[in-house]
């Protein structure tokens, strides 16, 4: 019996590496205590590599590139108790609800419940309620709902008028008059819609350009 302890001790020694004299450096001599003892984890212990250096990138130059999401629109807006005696001039989007003494000119959107007293010029218009004594020049789209007075020219790509007009209107493509329309002056459009109770008093040029046709000519 006490022979095979003996053996068991020896094949332990020769698994472990042990030398003659039994003894080991402090770490590995501790792990083989542990395991005589059948106590402490028997797993090897797995070196960590230390971390590279990081790099940080500024939070700045992420918003600077190319990609980064655009800023939102923005808008000015002059409130009911203010008044402009003067121009302005907008490259942003232009909300009025006072009153301009001047002309108006942006490169964005005018929403109007105000008052200008000269030339309005925007990219396009929704005028829903107040008034405009000047020339109105639209490049893209104009919405003028009811309650609305016009005192001069417009010119525009596309309308839908429902208020009250007195001067000429020149639409690149298409207008719409709503029921509530009225008009004292010349219309020129390509196209033009007009709901019953709209009113026009004034010469329509509408379609384009006629083709010339000689009737003489037939056989």
């Amino acid at each position: 019996m006490k022979k095979n302890e003996n053996n068991f001790r020896k094949a332990v020694n020769e698994l472990l590496n042990m030398d003659s004299s039994g003894t080991k450096s402090g770490g590995e001599k501790q792990e083989s205590q542990n395991i005589l003892s059948g106590n402490g984890n028997t797993e090897p212990e797995v070196e960590v590599a230390a971390p590279s250096p990081s790099v940080f990138v500024n939070r700045t130059d992420v918003l600077d590139k190319p990609n980064a999401p655009e800023r939102p629109n923005w808008e000015t807006v002059i409130t009911q108790d203010v008044i402009i005696d003067g121009n302005i001039i907008s490259g942003s989007n232009l909300k009025i609800l006072g009153q301009v003494q001047g002309n108006v000119s942006c490169e964005g959107t005018v929403v109007l419940t105000g008052s200008v007293n000269g030339d309005l010029s925007a990219n396009s218009l929704k005028f829903q309620t107040g008034s405009v004594h000047g020339n109105i020049t639209v490049h893209e789209d104009m919405l003028v709902e009811k309650q609305t007075i016009v005192k001069g020219d417009v010119t525009a790509g596309n309308a839908v008028f429902g208020g009250h007009a007195e001067g000429s209107f020149a639409i690149r493509d298409n207008l719409e008059l709503r029921e509530t329309a009225s008009i004292i002056g010349n219309i020129k459009a390509t196209g033009i819609v007009m709901y019953n109770g709209s009113r026009v008093r004034g010469m329509l040029d509408i379609g384009g350009e006629l083709e010339n046709i000689d009737r003489g000519s037939e056989e």
